[in-house]
């Protein structure tokens, strides 16, 4: 954990600039949730990338580039403080990484934090808690 899904426009991003951008977004959702820049918290961040073909704002074709990038994290990691942080950081990654969004201003830049409740996230058919994923990859206990 964290699980990041990431949707764009097909063309506004090269792979080089999106496996940045992932790495970017998995360092600061693994920050936001208290875990360290180990293997261990890296194995198990993911990021979903989905290019999208068509991106429509009030009805007609988006003229300039849309990200939506949703965080699925534990609830109980993160206080209001934290996904403030959380949300500055993915714009300014989308700032580094892509010309439009600073001429933007990151606007174009959507996050949604979605704070999973404690007994909400499962792997492997058992379920997971923050405390069980912070000792796994040796994190203090919160």
């Amino acid at each position: 954990m964290p699980l990041i899904d990431l949707r764009y426009p097909e063309g506004s991003l090269d792979e080089d600039r999106l496996a940045r951008l992932a790495e970017r977004l998995g360092a600061a959702a693994r920050a936001a949730e208290g875990l360290p820049e180990t293997d261990a918290a890296r194995a198990i961040s993911v990021v979903n990338c989905e290019s999208l073909r068509h991106v429509f704002v009030g009805g007609r074709k988006a003229e300039a580039p849309r990200f939506l990038v949703v965080i699925h994290a534990f609830a109980e990691a993160m206080d209001e403080a934290a996904r403030r942080t959380l949300a500055a950081e993915v714009v300014a990654a989308f700032r580094a990484e892509c010309p439009a969004c600073v001429a933007e201003g990151g606007r174009n830049v959507w996050c949604v934090v979605d704070a999973l409740p404690p007994g909400s996230f499962a792997a492997g058919g058992h379920l997971v808690g923050l405390a069980q994923v912070r000792a796994m990859v040796g994190a203090p206990a919160a």
